[in-house]
């Protein structure tokens, strides 16, 4: 019965982002289903998305506890099939997971949920509270890391993350087998060189130089590039370098594939991106390269073990999508010396702690 609940009636979950703040948002999401082990969560959730890129409800969908999926948009029709998709399933409460907003913000997001859904939302006053401790006159936006201000939100204590976050289904780590048997079995790094975000992209020619001397050094190691559909030529000038040992599959995997690759890999190397979370949220270890665009920490990958890679410049803090005044001097100031000694070094930290799943793989 879809409107199963517990005491509190459904459970519904409002959240919206594509991948990596989606990804980001998983500890709170596992907080909320282990509070309610019994029952599905729902998730309400914009309909509008960035096309060809895994949403909240792809995310969640991974982790085994997704109830319905209940987009919504702002127009009347719209917000009266979400509110007739609620008396449906029936009612409850609402876990407000949304981004950093105005106190504004918050009070519509209340007004829809309370009033026009009739959920009791859970996590509004305490995102309300937040804004009035950093005073009337500052931005909603703050340096406090993601993931734990969504657990606060939840109402949930601090914690550890308990990896892998998302669980991949069978015939995706088939597939996952099956690419690592076409790289002879030998222990890999997946890479990702690209971002949506112009502001967070590596230049391609430090990757090359990089994965290059890596692959020249080590001839029992292998490398897949994972990306978005417009990033594979991007990629494909990687792949070049050592064909026989990199593998290009920026846009040929699914997010439930490109997790169990993830799983079986020694680490992650690229930019801060959607891949560097889902890599994350699997348990292995990254070297991430960061621009200095936002605040240090806020969005930096959970777990232990990662080395980040960032410069901090005058112009930090620009928020800006695409630089266009510093010709992105926070990103070339990172140097390819610095990134192939943390490849380096989490190779050797890998091979100390003996093989992953991926050298396990018969051929």
């Amino acid at each position: 019965m879809i409107g199963r609940g517990d005491k509190h009636g459904a459970v519904y979950v409002f959240r919206a982002g594509s991948l990596g703040d989606a990804v980001v948002f998983l500890p709170a999401w596992h907080a909320i289903a282990d509070r309610h082990p019994d029952v599905p969560l729902h998730l309400i959730t914009p309909v509008a998305r960035i096309p060809g890129i895994p949403d909240t409800p792809a995310v969640c969908g991974l982790t085994g506890r997704l109830g319905e999926v209940i987009r919504y948009d702002t127009t009347r029709n719209g917000l009266r099939h979400v509110a007739a998709t609620v008396r449906g399933i029936g009612p409850g409460i609402v876990y407000c997971q949304m981004p950093e907003r105005s106190s504004l913000a918050h009070l519509r997001d209340y007004g829809f949920l309370r009033g026009v859904l009739g959920l009791h939302p859970i996590g509004i006053g305490r995102a309300i509270a937040a804004n009035l401790r950093r005073g009337p006159f500052q931005p909603a936006y703050s340096p406090s890391v993601e993931w734990e201000r969504l657990l606060q939100l939840a109402g949930a204590a601090p914690r550890t993350p308990t990896f892998p976050l998302l669980r991949p289904g069978s015939v995706a780590e088939t597939r996952a087998d099956d690419i690592v048997r076409g790289l002879g079995a030998r222990p890999f790094i997946v890479a990702c060189p690209g971002s949506k975000m112009p502001a967070k992209r590596w230049p391609v020619d430090r990757f090359r130089d990089v994965i290059g001397s890596f692959l020249a050094r080590h001839a029992d190691a292998g490398m897949v590039l994972l990306g978005s559909p417009d990033e594979r030529p991007l990629a494909a000038a990687i792949a070049e370098l050592v064909p026989d040992r990199i593998r290009n599959l920026a846009g040929q995997l699914s997010l439930e594939e490109s997790s169990a690759l993830c799983g079986r890999a020694v680490c992650y190397f690229g930019n801060d991106t959607g891949a560097m979370h889902v890599a994350a949220a699997m348990g292995i270890r990254c070297i991430a390269i960061f621009s200095a665009r936002d605040y240090r920490g806020k969005w930096e990958p959970f777990g232990t073990g990662h080395t980040i890679l960032r410069s901090d410049p005058l112009c930090r803090g620009c928020m800006l999508v695409e630089c266009t005044t510093e010709n992105l001097r926070c990103l070339t100031e990172v140097s390819s010396s610095a990134a192939l000694e943390a490849l380096e070094a989490c190779w050797r930290t890998a091979a100390e702690a003996g093989p992953r799943r991926s050298s396990a793989v018969s051929s």
